[in-house]
């Protein structure tokens, strides 16, 4: 008897696969599966909806080629148990809105694929801890039910043309935000997030609500967080500046961030220390 088994979906026709999946719901020692392998099934775009009797696994990875780009069944929302699902590498373009049946989910990870948008179904996933979706540079919507993962403690999100929830500052619980790609807005209510230790901005930004963005001019690619001025709405707030060629270059760190990531700067000097800074190559801590 195992607590986890691997499968390659390839080994079996879909037909097959299916009497697998029935079979592995009656094992209630298993809780975690992995499913790996080409597709190759002609006759379905998508797994069995025998997934859903996997009713007492707890943890779901697919790691799968050549999928349809749609090939998740409603029925994995009948997976009540399902505490991490992690989808990665693949052309998938959607996830079904029975996501949200998924209660028990405390991480969510779809990293690498080509998902266009998150369900707003996501909203009722009120004990997920992590949402990642590095590196999905098709995603072009967030629903503004996101902001309803009151549990919510790390999130990334890579994208093209998104526009971010005006209601990310009821995110009370992150602790570690990632936003890199392109960008519409950023809106304003993103500081109330005061129990961030970890903030990473990078990419091209097409507007900064007004009241803290300093300038109009959009932030160039590998930009970390710059040309801020007024974000006296944030407490416990300081500006730091890195000086190149005698220019002044202002970042805004918030007082509990313990790292700072940043694009290459040449020579640089800390006006101001930091618990870890991040640099190409180069990590220095405690820096003055």
């Amino acid at each position: 008897k195992t607590k986890s088994i691997a499968l390659d979906i390839a080994s079996f026709d879909s037909q097959e696969f299916s009497e697998v999946l029935i079979q592995l719901g009656e094992f209630p020692i298993l809780k975690e599966v992995e499913l790996t392998g080409e597709w190759v099934w002609d006759d379905t775009n998508e797994l069995p909806s025998t997934l859903g009797n996997l009713k007492q696994v707890k943890s779901l990875t697919i790691n799968l080629y050549e999928v349809p780009t749609s090939f998740l069944p409603n029925e994995l929302g009948e997976m009540k148990s399902l505490e991490r699902l992690v989808i990665n590498r693949m052309e998938m373009r959607m996830i079904p809105d029975s996501i949200g049946n998924l209660r028990n989910l405390r991480v969510l990870d779809l990293c690498q694929t080509s998902i266009r948008t998150l369900p707003s179904s996501i909203g009722a996933l009120h004990l997920l801890e992590e949402l990642s979706c590095e590196e999905c540079w098709e995603l072009s919507s967030i629903p503004d039910e996101m902001c309803n993962l009151s549990s919510l403690k790390r999130l990334a999100l890579d994208g093209r043309f998104l526009n971010i929830p005006e209601r990310i500052g009821e995110l009370q619980q992150l602790t570690q935000l990632s936003l890199c790609g392109h960008f519409l807005t950023i809106p304003e209510n993103i500081a109330k997030l005061l129990n961030l230790t970890k903030i990473h901005l990078r990419g091209r930004f097409e507007k900064i609500s007004q009241g803290y963005y300093s300038n109009s001019k959009p932030f160039q690619r590998d930009t970390l967080i710059s040309d801020f001025s007024n974000f006296e709405s944030i407490s416990k707030t300081k500006w730091v500046e890195f000086k190149r060629n005698e220019k002044p270059i202002p970042w805004l760190v918030v007082d509990d961030v313990r790292e700072l990531m940043a694009r290459p700067l040449g020579n640089i000097k800390l006006q101001s220390s930091f618990t870890k800074v991040h640099l190409p190559g180069e990590e220095r801590s405690d820096s003055n």
